[in-house]
């Protein structure tokens, strides 16, 4: 007769970042994620950005169960480095890109 052998995860602990250039902008992306009883997904990023956090909490509903995530979005001048918030249509393009490319 086989035995089973379970094993029990005591910590769900990550940490994962990302980057790319779109439309002229560096979108960085941070998230980091510890144990948690429930999903509870905190974002941190510029107002500009807001309106993708819905599609953004989606996307990780689908597939994080729980945990306790916190997300940073930054968009930078790729030629500067810089933050360039001073061309809101350029802006949203960028923005508009980024959200294509996580659905």
């Amino acid at each position: 007769m086989a035995t089973r052998r379970t094993i029990q995860i005591h910590s769900m602990t990550g940490f994962a970042n990302a980057a790319g250039e779109c439309g002229g902008k560096r979108i960085n992306l941070e998230i980091r994620a510890v144990n948690h009883r429930y999903l509870d997904v905190q974002f941190r990023m510029p107002e500009e950005l807001r309106y993708l956090e819905g599609a953004l909490r989606e996307q990780i509903a689908a597939a994080v169960a729980r945990g306790k995530l916190e997300c940073r979005v930054q968009l930078q001048d790729a030629a500067s480095g810089g933050t360039d918030f001073g061309s809101q249509s350029g802006f949203g393009r960028t923005a508009g890109a980024f959200k294509q490319r996580m659905a």
